[in-house]
């Protein structure tokens, strides 16, 4: 099977819409789903132990190659089920494996565990196996499973809504063009669990509105809006847009509300469609809330942002949030200079960590939320 991504944790980034529309053709040509029922599935748990591992593969009617080596050394999980008219066998990569266990019913630690320590043994792959084929036969469901590059993907529900990227992007790129006809790619993020592409609007009288409306606030540079758009065929999202703005030296941020679909019961690409006219009026959604963020007076900047670290280590972690706070006046200011702050310790934390996709989308999820909160509050 042709690969586009070789490996796992694999991570590309595209800077032209060619290369963007090439990736999205690959998928649309490759890319298979199956839809056996959950009851004829079986998982087959292959341990590391190289001197056996050929007659392992052997035994079960396994590949020898890189995908199979791979996943060995990850999880050491294999799929086997009914596929046009005979049984077949892939390797699993970490993102099938939650969605595995969700199909077999089962949950908590001794499942999910991979790593031993002097308090805690490894359940062995091939209990882990027989737990998960014998959960698989209690359930007479179908289910949809993604055999992408060469492995399992993901197995889901057979409630889950497969929305085909090609004609999710097509159908944004073509919304987008009505309002702002000079719209383009900025740059579009790959991986196994995630596509992420930002555009520019190229939209000079948006631009210069929202570049006004900050200056009026005390960001002193032009801006560049945008459009985001993200979805998991892994089960990790929805399929949705959300506005961001980008500054001169290519910083970007992210404000206001998205929208968007889940992947599940009746929606579809027209679902998708539908709320796309509600794109542009997110802007107007998040200009209004930035109005009030910067009408809000703060006493200490650097203290408000303290206190909201110290509130939720876990989306600002300390390490990143000392440099900013001591970058940070003890002057009054306003509630917007908070959430750039913050904004800069989530982009500085996803930046050490060498701009994952899952994690970037997952932190700036959650902080964009910060934008509508209460920070006054924290002003003390």
């Amino acid at each position: 099977m042709e690969k586009y991504l070789k490996f796992d944790d694999q991570v590309t980034v595209l800077t032209k819409h060619k290369e963007l529309q090439q990736y999205l053709q690959f998928r649309k040509e490759n890319d298979v789903w199956v839809q056996p029922y959950i009851k004829e599935t079986t998982v087959v748990g292959i341990e590391d132990h190289p001197l056996f591992l050929s007659q392992y593969f052997l035994s079960n009617g396994i590949e020898l190659n890189d995908e199979s080596n791979e996943c060995v050394k990850d999880t050491g999980m294999f799929l086997t089920f009914p596929m046009n008219g005979e049984r077949k066998i892939y390797p699993t990569r970490h993102t099938a494996f939650t969605s595995i266990c969700q199909r077999a019913g089962l949950s908590g630690p001794t499942i999910s565990n991979f790593i031993g320590s002097a308090f805690k043994k490894v359940l062995p792959v091939t209990e882990k196996a027989s737990w998960l084929t014998r959960g698989f036969s209690l359930y007479m469901q179908k289910c949809k499973i993604l055999i992408r590059d060469g492995k399992i993907s993901a197995m889901m529900s057979n409630g889950y809504s497969i929305l085909p990227a090609d004609e999710l992007v097509g159908a944004l790129e073509k919304e987008l063009k009505k309002e702002h006809k000079d719209m383009k790619m900025l740059s579009a993020t790959i991986s196994h669990e995630y596509l992420n592409i930002d555009y520019l609007l190229n939209d000079k009288d948006a631009d210069s509105s929202f570049s006004l409306l900050l200056k009026d606030f005390g960001l002193d540079e032009n801006v560049k809006t945008g459009i985001g758009f993200a979805t998991s065929d892994v089960g990790l999202s929805r399929a949705y847009v959300y506005p961001f703005f980008m500054t001169e030296n290519g910083y970007k941020t992210r404000f206001g509300d998205s929208a968007g679909v889940e992947h599940e019961g009746k929606n579809s690409v027209d679902t998708f469609v539908q709320l796309l006219p509600r794109v542009d009026s997110l802007f107007k959604e998040a200009e209004n809330q930035i109005e009030k963020l910067g009408n809000t007076d703060i006493d200490s900047i650097s203290s408000t942002v303290r206190n909201i670290v110290d509130d939720n280590k876990s989306l600002f972690p300390k390490s990143f949030a000392e440099d900013v706070v001591a970058a940070l006046s003890s002057q009054p200011g306003t509630a917007i200079d908070v959430y750039l702050a913050l904004n800069e310790i989530v982009e500085n934390y996803i930046a050490s960590r060498g701009n994952d996709p899952t994690l970037a989308l997952t932190l700036k999820d959650r902080l964009s939320k910060y934008l509508y909160i209460n920070i006054k509050k924290y002003d003390c």
